[in-house]
């Protein structure tokens, strides 16, 4: 197709990949129940003896189990790191359904007084 400036318009190859890319996301999201980073971070804990784990061993797993699906756009800011990990960091130091172990900052745990969600439950089992 030709635009009206008279190049070449990619606009509909761009956006059929695009479409692509958000069909395989939502199928796989709507399949599994995990579409949210804190459901992901609940999947991992659950999958850790104890359901208790440092940001890196929820990191491995969530990575290793989500990998496509995750945004690895560099943040912005002095450490360079992925969107998704410090997604990850911000839930788990913001969401009442994770706690910190005492005196060790790095270590997080489910809290079991939290009511998952039905679907969470069948699929971290």
């Amino acid at each position: 197709k030709k635009s009206v400036f008279g190049r070449k318009s990619s606009f509909s190859s761009q956006a059929k990949g695009n479409s692509v890319k958000k069909e395989r996301k939502a199928n796989f999201s709507n399949i599994n129940g995990l579409d949210t980073y804190s459901n992901r971070i609940t999947y991992a804990l659950q999958k850790l003896p104890s359901n208790r784990g440092t940001f890196t061993e929820i990191c491995s797993i969530i990575e290793e189990k989500f990998k496509p699906y995750l945004n690895w756009k560099l943040e912005s800011d002095v450490r360079r790191t992925p969107v998704w990990k410090s997604s990850v960091r911000k839930i788990l130091i913001s969401n009442h359904r994770f706690r910190a172990v005492n005196n060790e900052s790095n270590l997080h745990w489910l809290d079991e007084e939290v009511i998952l969600p039905r679907n969470l439950k069948k699929i971290c089992k």
